[in-house]
């Protein structure tokens, strides 16, 4: 599930980035879909970050968890 979230919040951010940019070229700071864009893709980073962050952490209690099943292993806790 984490994936297919994954990659659809970064599809978005791609997309949201891109729209920055055109606003940015074109001057189109003043607008208020350019601070909605810009609202979004901040949420949307925070977002990715955060799917990560879990990630990670769900591999690393994985990895402690199967190093763990070796005795005399250096790097058990």
């Amino acid at each position: 599930m984490e994936k297919q979230l994954l990659t659809i919040l970064l599809w978005l951010f791609l997309l949201e980035l891109i729209c920055v940019i055109y606003y940015i070229a074109h001057g189109y700071t003043w607008r208020f879909e350019f601070k909605y864009t810009l609202f979004l893709l901040i949420v949307t980073l925070l977002i990715i970050v955060l799917i990560l962050t879990r990630i990670r952490k769900e591999l690393r209690d994985q990895y402690v968890t199967r190093i763990s099943q070796f005795p005399n292993h250096p790097h058990t806790p």
